[in-house]
């Protein structure tokens, strides 16, 4: 694992050489740090109460090594009746 399992935040896409991630890889590469689904591209970690969002294929590089790589996620903490309210209206996510 990159930087030794350390998050990474790259803020230049053209550092990172390969494809736009499928939402199927983004998806899967979130679940696996721990983070819920609240809808494509937004996800959740409640222990640190963190929202990420706007991790869309467009915002994520699929490198040869099978590693995907987030490219500029909003990440915002949030207090857990907003990740409720954000839970039952993902709508509202995007929509800023």
């Amino acid at each position: 694992m990159p930087n030794g399992g350390i998050p990474v935040i790259v803020t230049s896409q053209t550092a990172i050489e390969g494809v736009d991630a499928p939402p199927a890889a983004i998806d899967a590469m979130m679940q696996a740090k721990g983070f819920e689904k609240f809808c494509d591209g937004a996800y959740y970690d409640s222990r640190q109460r963190l929202l990420a969002f706007d991790l869309l294929p467009k915002n994520a590089k699929l490198a040869s090594d099978g590693i995907v790589y987030p490219i500029d996620p909003v990440v915002q903490r949030i207090t857990p009746d907003f990740a409720d309210f954000l839970r039952e209206n993902p709508d509202r996510i995007h929509n800023r």
